[in-house]
């Protein structure tokens, strides 16, 4: 049986690889299931999945994605000169998070964007039908081999307009599930994880087709650590996620 089940994203690849725990993959929203069910001990899911979810599941202060500064991840991107010429924003999968802080973003930027999800994923495909498009982690990454205009760095404005880190998933557990040995052997990947960093630069490099610095400054962006600064920023997520109508959230 998977003990733990870290996110199947390249964020979170040193990380998994430190870990000695009982541990596999999987996307968020079956990890989230996983851990309801009883099926996970704990799992990684998105912040805006924890705020939903929890009358089921508990924070678990340890490992975490959250970045600083520059994400290089988390991009609106555009064929178009800037934001002010944009009116609607396409949507990849899997960006619940994202979209939550780049809403707030460019709303208190003054930009005044619809955006709307699609089962689309490429940035291409997403252009062909809205004006800009919002993009996470491989499909962002891949944008430093087009033409394609960078208009925001949402995880960088965040960390601008707002002065605390944006977090984009957090471990959780069922609800009265206490294993302080689990706990351990996190924060014991999180100490170990920057040894593995440059191994998956390279590889994700390659994969990509993408420079490797690129993929250096990347992984320098993703943290996992759970520090007073965390802390406070969910904290402060959950005070206006509560607060914000139903349909927004």
């Amino acid at each position: 049986m998977c003990r733990l089940a870290l996110i199947n994203y390249m964020h979170s690849d040193p990380l998994y690889e430190a870990l000695t725990w009982n541990k596999c993959r999987s996307d968020p929203s079956e990890i989230l299931t996983g851990v309801i069910s009883g099926r996970y001990e704990a799992g990684m899911i998105s912040l805006i999945e924890y705020f939903r979810n929890l009358k089921d599941i508990q924070l678990i202060e340890s490992a975490n994605i959250h970045s600083s500064g520059s994400t290089l991840s988390t991009l609106i991107v555009s064929k178009k000169s800037s934001l002010s010429e944009c009116r609607t924003v396409g949507v990849t999968r899997h960006t619940e998070t994202t979209v939550w802080y780049a809403s707030r973003v460019c709303r208190d930027l003054g930009y005044s964007l619809e955006i709307i999800k699609t089962n689309l994923s490429e940035a291409d495909e997403i252009l062909s039908e809205f004006d800009a498009a919002l993009v996470i982690g491989d499909d962002a990454l891949k944008i430093f081999r087009t033409n394609l205009r960078i208009l925001m760095d949402v995880g960088y404005e965040y960390t601008a307009l707002y002065r605390r880190p944006p977090v984009f998933a957090v471990t959780v557990s069922k609800n009265g599930l206490r294993d302080e040995d689990l706990k351990a052997a996190l924060d014991r990947a999180v100490a170990i994880s920057p040894n593995h960093v440059d191994r998956f630069a390279k590889e994700n490099s390659e994969r990509l087709g993408i420079p490797l610095q690129i993929m250096r400054a990347y992984y320098s962006s993703i943290m996992y650590d759970y520090n007073g600064a965390v802390k406070r920023s969910i904290e402060a997520e959950h005070g206006i996620f509560i607060s914000a109508p139903a349909e927004s959230r």
